[in-house]
């Protein structure tokens, strides 16, 4: 069972913070795409305080711990995914006043250590996401070829762990773009999903093709000014789409 979780804020409490136009799109876009193509069950919270945020966790590790619904199996797929502001080092819910109320990046690993998924996925537009590091990235190895009836299968063959695709780098912002309609980063990772990212044509897309291909448009789309980042633990060959 694959189950994805998604963050986003748009609309601050906070005055000194600029309200955002894309992190709900964003979010809703790649909800529908995982939902309908590929099976996931999504939850979608919208401007979550840091409070909602921390109870939806607890309940989701106590799930993954149990299992009791049979939607959230040992071998199963966690994805987490966050879109708004952020700082060094965490990621800022509606309520952050400018000092309280931050999810810090060493919460959000420890969430993924502790769950008992498989594979485990976070993907993070926002500034300076990229502070947050589990490792080394890992150089790509070339996927099997397979079809979307064997889309799962994929999941189990993989050897799982946990993967980190962050929008830019620690020092860099991450930029929305009115042409696009979405975040930059966000606008890439639909286009890798949707078979863009398939450079070996083999159907399916992995979590690297994924990141090589949202690197080097994200990069040209905005002169150099933003850096995707992947890192952690994991297999490179763990699927992140199939195209038909």
């Amino acid at each position: 069972m694959a189950r994805a979780i998604f963050f986003a804020v748009d609309n601050y409490h906070n005055p000194k913070w600029d309200d955002l136009k894309n992190p709900i799109k964003n979010v809703r876009s790649i909800a529908s795409v995982l939902s309908s193509k590929y099976g996931f069950d999504t939850t979608i919270i919208e401007n979550p305080s840091l409070k909602t945020i921390a109870s939806t966790i607890a309940a989701l590790k106590e799930k993954y711990a149990k299992n009791q619904d049979g939607k959230h199996p040992r071998k199963g797929q966690l994805l987490l995914y966050f879109s708004g502001h952020g700082l060094e080092g965490c990621f800022l819910p509606v309520d952050f006043d400018g000092y309280n109320n931050k999810l810090r990046h060493d919460e959000v690993k420890q969430i993924f250590n502790e769950s008992k998924a498989k594979h485990k996925l976070c993907i993070a537009d926002a500034c300076h996401s990229g502070s947050m590091q589990f490792g080394e990235g890992l150089a790509a190895k070339g996927p099997t070829s397979v079809s979307l009836k064997r889309f799962y299968q994929a999941f189990e063959d993989a050897d799982g762990g946990i993967a980190l695709l962050m929008s830019s780098k620690s020092e860099e912002l991450s930029l929305e773009d009115h042409g696009l309609r979405q975040g930059v980063f966000t606008y890439y990772i639909l286009q890798g999903m949707k078979g863009k990212a398939d450079n070996n044509a083999d159907k399916l897309v992995t979590i690297t093709e994924l990141y090589n291909y949202v690197y080097k448009n994200v990069r040209e789309y905005t002169a150099g000014m933003q850096s995707p980042v992947l890192t952690g633990d994991y297999d490179t060959t763990m699927p992140v789409s199939v195209t038909k």
